[in-house]
């Protein structure tokens, strides 16, 4: 809207508005602009004072201040182009009037450069307000189209903005639950083996000298490493069998011998 105004501003600096000699013409001030073209709107009247003129470029209209003297007071109000239009595309539009507020009907003769309307108000009428599409180089059908441009691609960013938002923020949820609930899971586990730990600890001391704890048991002695003297009593048994063997042999060799020799001798 700042650079809107600035051009605007720019656009009445440089260019100089034509406006033919009628009997009375007035200065259009720009509403919220430090700017006015002189002699923009030239009209005659008759019971009517014309005060001001003001230009609003928001709802592109032009705003009479007036002051009507008798019961009727008639106006004609010659409008250049240049300065102020009721247009939609190429083809002329028909100028919208309210004074005080009312609707007035009226009469209009144009040209290529100007329109002239011819209206009357009643007595006690204080301002006088011609809409229009076209105030300078403020266009209301371009000002609305870009405004509803402006808006929808406004809105389009915004959802999208959103869009990024709600996932950016649904990830980091997930994210930080997910860690919580490992980190829980971490100090749980930590909990239960100290916990285990202590436990056994306790079993152990409180199980007497020579026993020990066995989980599902209790204390049980402690059970001395004894050696097994199976194998060796069956060695023992198989060497003396050997050497019975052995003697019961060696006796008959000798008993015989002693046979053989006794007979040699007879």
């Amino acid at each position: 809207m700042m650079l809107a105004k600035t051009l605007f501003l720019f656009t009445i600096i440089v260019i100089g508005f034509a406006t033919p000699a009628f009997a009375e013409s007035i200065n259009l001030k720009i509403k919220d602009l430090p700017a006015q073209v002189h002699n923009a709107i030239g009209f005659t009247a008759t019971g009517i004072s014309v005060n001001s003129l003001e230009g609003d470029i928001e709802v592109i209209s032009i705003i009479f201040g007036v002051t009507v003297t008798e019961p009727s007071g008639d106006i004609s109000i010659t409008i250049p182009r240049n300065v102020f239009d009721a247009k939609t595309g190429d083809d002329d539009d028909e100028f919208f009037i309210l004074a005080d507020g009312e609707e007035v009907k009226f009469e209009e003769e144009k040209d290529e450069d100007f329109r002239v309307l011819s209206f009357s108000v009643i007595q006690g009428t204080e301002e006088i307000e011609i809409f229009g599409t076209k105030l300078l180089t403020e266009s209301y059908f371009e000002k609305v189209k870009a405004a509803t441009e402006k808006q929808e691609a406004l809105t389009q960013e915004k959802f999208e903005q959103m869009q990024r938002d709600a996932l950016q923020q649904a990830i980091a949820e997930t994210t930080a639950r997910e860690e919580y609930e490992l980190e829980q899971q971490i100090q749980k586990a930590a909990e239960e083996a100290e916990v285990e730990d202590a436990r056994m600890a306790f079993l152990m001391e409180s199980c007497g000298e020579g026993t020990m704890y066995e989980e599902g048991i209790g204390c049980t002695p402690i059970e001395e490493e004894s050696i097994d003297s199976g194998p060796l009593i069956n060695s023992i048994f198989a060497a003396m069998g050997v050497g019975l063997a052995v003697m019961i042999i060696l006796w008959g060799i000798g008993k015989k011998r002693g046979h053989k020799e006794l007979s040699d001798d007879k």
